[in-house]
């Protein structure tokens, strides 16, 4: 980082370069994924060497892949090298004395793997934009669930995490607020806001046996209710909306993420844990696309479980 500020200083710079460099710990992480990378690709070449049944030595494999990074560093303007690596390969080989057409084997084998890759690369890109589809369930799925104790484990240490960070966001960024808990279950979240001064709660899920559950710690100003959170949207203005992991078994979440903005209070804000799996990580990148969160907090348990709660405000 400093060695970059320098090298922009000396070439007239109009303003600095923003950032404070990288930690000691960042850059362990740069050269534990750099490495590895580095070690496979002499290996790429290694086998190569070893299907064309050229002799493998560790002199010839460093030098064929030297003359590919320099290559690669001179001719970085011209998309994937093309031809450069080709034409390397054979100046390589003659220089090794190995035969031209095994040459042009090699390359257009590595080719080939650079152009899978890349290939790819682009069709997972473009996946990450496509629009992450829900996980809907039929009420009954729930209520047998809720019915034979399967969710007694959310009232367990383990889940106690991020219900509480759900809780000291409330507590910390609202002042008497009306709450919508979407997908409340058998009211754990709300066990721990019934500590705070709350104007109002109201708990919705689409499971009858959770809201039943739920009903013992309904007292003045807080209802438990069986409502289908995308046909049947409380309208508020809330002051917090909470989808604490419910957000995905909606059928299209990121219109429903969308949508209940619009029931926010001008200076509401909507709380949205996610809990970290591959399989959601497409749907919290594409909320976030959507907007970003005004406050984020990672939290991970002793089983190294691990949430993400996102804290939104409301649409400006």
């Amino acid at each position: 980082g400093r060695a970059g500020g320098l090298a922009a200083r000396l070439l007239g710079a109009g303003s600095p370069i923003a950032g404070d460099g990288l930690t000691v710990r960042q850059l362990g992480r740069v050269v534990a994924w750099h490495v590895p990378a580095r070690l496979f690709g002499l290996l790429e070449i290694a086998i190569l060497f070893a299907l064309l049944g050229l002799p493998v030595t560790l002199v010839n494999v460093l030098f064929a892949d030297s003359l590919l990074n320099a290559a690669g560093f001179i001719s970085f303007p011209i998309p994937q090298a093309l031809g450069v690596f080709e034409g390397t390969i054979v100046y390589a080989f003659d220089l090794l004395g190995y035969p031209s057409a095994l040459a042009v084997t090699f390359a257009l084998a590595r080719r080939g793997r650079l152009l899978t890759i890349s290939i790819a690369s682009v069709l997972l890109h473009l996946l990450s934009f496509s629009k992450p589809r829900g996980r809907p369930r039929p009420p009954a799925d729930w209520d047998a669930e809720y019915e034979s104790g399967h969710w007694n484990f959310l009232d367990s240490t383990r889940e106690m995490g991020h219900y509480e960070i759900i809780a000291a966001y409330v507590d910390d960024l609202t002042d008497r607020p009306r709450v919508l808990d979407v997908g409340c279950g058998h009211g754990r979240l709300y066990r721990l806001l019934q500590q705070q001064q709350l104007a109002s709660y109201l708990g919705i899920d689409i499971s009858t046996q959770a809201i039943h559950q739920a009903q013992v710690l309904a007292t003045d100003g807080v209802i438990f209710a069986v409502r289908d959170f995308e046909t049947a949207p409380p309208p508020g203005p809330h002051d917090v909306i909470v989808f604490n992991e419910s957000i995905y078994y909606a059928a299209d979440p990121t219109r429903t993420f969308d949508g209940y903005l619009d029931y926010l209070a001008e200076s509401g804000i909507m709380i949205v844990s996610i809990r970290h799996r591959l399989k959601n990580r497409r749907l919290r990148t594409a909320i976030h696309r959507m907007q970003q969160p005004a406050h984020s907090t990672t939290i991970t348990n002793d089983a190294g479980e691990r949430w993400h709660v996102d804290v939104f405000s409301a649409r400006r």
